[in-house]
């Protein structure tokens, strides 16, 4: 039997929707097909059976312990079972109700249900180029994902908004069959991501159709909602075609400077201002994923009015496997990276500093498209008003095809004035440097530190002697190293590490735990709270000191809590 309705039918199985294609293919050719009649059985309970069954085509019922009238133990097209039976037996008998016919995927090759990439069959995922791993989401079940912000991804102080669109489009996509894409989607960005935690996303299947499927994708954060997707996906077929608009005439892209490029010409341009230079000599580059160039490169800065538009071209760096879903989604990546910024390029001037967020997105696929070739992104802003500015854009293949249409509105201000700091309260107890130096559990510490009754708490010198007795910290898995000889925030001076080696090694433990579990609030519960000449604690917290908070929580986070 041909190969290729096999494939469409596994591409329909929830179980194997998360898989790449070439696993799907892989799993078309290892099958088998049984055939059973009415009332046969297809397993005995205690059996190991033959593999993973698919039905093909009629009923069945799962018989023995459990009741045959409830409906969720009736067997359909698409439904399975054996799955992970491998080692253990079948724990009910399976009964045909009607002339039954199952696909067999034997247990050797079972292996591939699990690829090490959900875009690709052959390699794992940090072989992959960048931009597919920053895309590579884990199944945690069939319709929930997490995904997670690499320390190389693009990073705007908050959870990247392309990257959200992008995985969430993953998301949706790894929810149909294959031979659906995506054809548009819409998504409203809720709250700022954060950075260090991962993503959940939960897809919600809307609609399954003939030729199309609807999918709503939420992406969640400590239990919240911060971003929301809706995507529809075709199956492709012939219809009518014409195309209106027409490509921009442009350089081609082999003749334009990739952005590092211009960055190094910047750097020596004696046309820019020598604050500018310096600035950006300073400021740590990280590549992006995305190779662009400018086709109408010029020595614009970011305080400098230019019109609101802009035409450039890129492509992902690397070579991307061939799942349509996947370019897509790296095209829906790289669509956020320089789109809302076009809406402030006729405001901006010379110390104005400004504030933007994406607010909502829309992308329309009107063909196939391959996001590791060149596409010409053509951006223009019609209109800012009301805070708010709306940019579309058009992406065009190298040969003038119109591959996708955009629309985003985005929250657009002046930054408002960071405010100055107040002279800090524990400046002098700072200065005096209070020690804090010793292993104790955190609870030992809160209890230590706090005294409900009066709301005050023991001088520094009581808490070094407490901390410096004898055996507080040995076996215990949940004591953490604590250290507070700061300086004043106010001062700029920061904490001063006396204890060399020893010191770094603990202060490297601390770093990799705060990417793991964040306690800023009890931090600042504990030490923020110190005040006055004494260093006693006060009944209310005194603000101000974010890098105080900063340092004593990377201390705190040694050990989980």
């Amino acid at each position: 039997m041909d190969s290729q309705p096999v494939v469409e039918f596994l591409g329909c199985v929830p179980l194997l929707q998360k898989l790449p294609t070439a696993s799907l293919r892989k799993i078309a050719d290892a099958v088998t097909f049984k055939h059973y009649d009415k009332g046969a059985y297809v397993v005995h309970e205690g059996d190991v059976g033959e593999g993973v069954y698919f039905i093909w085509e009629g009923e069945a019922e799962v018989s023995g312990p459990v009741d045959s009238e409830d409906p969720d133990f009736h067997l359909t097209k698409y439904d399975y079972f054996g799955h992970g039976t491998a080692t253990s037996v079948h724990a009910a008998d399976i009964i045909a109700l009607s002339k039954l016919t199952c696909l067999v995927l034997p247990h050797e090759h079972c292996h591939l249900l699990q690829p090490r990439s959900i875009w690709r069959s052959d390699e794992t995922n940090e072989t992959c180029c960048l931009v597919e791993r920053i895309l590579h989401l884990e199944p945690i079940e069939v319709n929930i994902f997490q995904g997670i912000t690499l320390p190389e991804a693009p990073r705007f102080g908050k959870v990247f908004g392309g990257q959200l669109v992008a995985q969430a489009a993953a998301a949706a996509s790894k929810t149909v069959d294959c031979l659906k894409v995506i054809h548009s989607l819409h998504v409203y960005f809720l709250l700022v991501g954060d950075l260090i935690m991962p993503i959940i996303y939960e897809v919600h299947r809307l609609r399954d159709g003939k030729n199309f499927a609807t999918r709503k994708v939420d992406a969640v954060q400590k239990g919240t909602v911060i971003f929301t997707l809706v995507a529809s996906f075709q199956t492709e077929e012939e219809g009518f075609e014409h195309q209106v608009v027409m490509m921009p005439s442009v350089p081609a892209p082999e003749t334009l400077l990739s952005l590092e490029d211009l960055r190094e010409r910047r750097l020596i341009d004696p046309r820019l201002p020598r604050g500018y230079r310096n600035k950006v000599a300073t400021t740590k580059f990280i590549p992006w994923p995305i190779e662009i160039r400018f086709c109408e490169p010029s020595n614009a800065t970011n305080q400098t009015e230019t019109p609101p538009s802009l035409r450039y071209w890129f492509k992902a760096k690397g070579k991307l496997s061939d799942d349509q879903a996947l370019h897509r989604c790296v095209v829906a990546f790289a669509s956020d990276l320089i789109f809302l910024g076009t809406s402030l390029n006729p405001h901006r001037r010379k110390g104005l500093k400004t504030y933007s967020v994406s607010l909502d997105h829309a992308m329309w696929f009107h063909r196939n498209l391959r996001a590791d070739d060149w596409i010409l992104f053509e951006i223009l802003s019609p209109i800012a008003h009301s805070a708010r500015g709306l940019v579309s854009g058009r992406m065009f293949s190298r040969n003038g095809e119109l591959l996708v249409t955009l629309v985003q509105e985005g929250l657009i201000r002046k930054a408002k004035p960071s405010a100055s700091l107040a002279p800090s309260k524990l400046s002098e107890s700072y200065e005096k440097g209070i020690d804090l130096i010793g292993f104790c559990s955190v609870s030992e510490v809160k209890v230590a530190l706090t005294s409900p009754a009066s709301g005050e708490g023991p001088s520094p010198a009581q808490v070094r002697r407490w901390l410096a007795s004898p055996g507080r910290g040995e076996g215990n898995p949940r004591r953490c190293w604590v250290r507070a000889t700061l300086a004043s925030p106010a001062s700029g001076k920061r904490p001063l590490p006396r204890l060399g080696g020893e010191w770094a090694a603990h202060r490297r433990r601390a770093r990799a735990s705060l990417a793991r579990h964040r306690h800023f609030a009890l931090a600042a519960s504990l030490f923020l709270q110190i005040g006055g000449k004494t260093g006693a604690l006060s009944s209310s917290p005194i603000i101000g000191e974010p890098k105080v908070a900063f340092y004593i929580a990377l201390l705190l986070s040694v050990y989980r809590l």
